[in-house]
C-alpha cells in the first residue's frame, strides 16, 4: 500500500514512516512549515507519485510549542490555536480532489479528546482545563469533530495516553471513551506508530477512537 504522513519531519512521524517501509509499504512525506498545511500543498503531494495511487492518509502533527513538555507554553511566534483541526480539514479537501480521492485518514490524537475525557483521572482533568494543555485538547477536540463530519472519508481517530520513548510493545486497545484504560499508563511512540500503520491496513477501528496504552 501507498501511504502519505503528514506531519514526517516529527517524532512519532518519522517512527510511522520507519514502521511503514519495514512493512513494505510505499511512503510520501509531507513536512510542513509551522503553519497549518494549505490544501494545494497536500494536492501536490498525493499527486507527486504518479505511479501509485494514495490509499491512506496517516496524520501525525502536533501543535507548536516552545519545548516537547507537554506542559510548555505555545511556540511565541507560530503558534496557531487550530492548527490542527485546520490542517485535517485542509487535508480532507485534498483527499477529495485527488483522482482517484483518498478515502481513509488515520489521525494520531490524544487520551482526554472527545468522549474519552469523562475517564481521564482528577489530575489529568485539572492539566487539561488549567495549564497549556488545554490548548492542544481543543485543538484535537476540534480535529476530531472534522473527521465526525467527513461522511464520505474514513477515519481513525488514535488516542494514546501518555507517550513515552522505548522499542513497540503490545498495545492495548480500549473503548474511544478510554474506560479501564487505568490511571495514568504510559505507551512508546514506537508502539503509537506501529498501531496507526495496522489501522490503516485493515478496517478492525474504521469510525472509531479507540484509546491505546502499552
Amino acid at each position: 500500500m501507498h501511504y502519505l504522513v503528514i506531519g514526517a519531519s516529527g517524532r512519532s512521524g518519522q517512527l510511522v514512516i520507519e514502521e511503514a517501509l519495514r512493512k513494505g509499504h510505499s511512503v510520501t512525506a509531507l513536512v510542513r512549515t509551522p503553519e497549518s498545511l494549505p490544501s494545494a500543498d497536500i494536492s501536490k503531494a498525493i499527486a507527486a507519485n504518479t505511479d501509485s495511487a494514495i490509499d491512506a492518509v496517516l496524520f501525525t502533527m502536533a501543535s507548536r510549542r516552545v519545548s516537547d513538555n507537554p506542559f510548555a507554553a505555545p511556540h511565541p511566534t507560530d503558534f496557531q490555536p487550530l492548527l490542527l483541526s485546520d490542517s485535517a480539514r485542509n487535508a480532507m479537501a485534498a483527499m477529495r480532489a485527488a483522482s482517484p480521492p483518498v478515502k481513509k485518514i488515520v489521525f494520531m490524537s490524544s487520551v482526554g479528546t472527545g468522549e474519552s475525557y469523562v475517564n481521564v483521572n482528577f489530575l489529568m482533568r485539572f492539566m487539561f482545563s488549567r495549564t497549556n494543555m488545554r490548548y492542544s485538547r481543543e485543538d484535537h477536540d476540534a480535529a476530531y469533530q472534522e473527521l465526525r463530519e467527513a461522511k464520505d472519508i474514513t477515519y481513525v481517530s488514535v488516542r494514546p495516553w501518555m507517550l513515552a520513548d522505548g522499542e513497540a510493545q503490545h498495545v492495548k486497545v480500549y473503548p474511544d471513551d478510554g474506560s479501564g484504560a487505568g490511571f495514568m499508563p504510559k505507551i512508546s511512540r514506537s508502539s503509537v506508530a506501529a498501531f496507526m500503520v495496522q489501522a490503516a491496513e485493515t478496517s478492525e477501528y474504521d469510525g472509531r477512537a479507540p484509546v491505546i496504552t502499552n
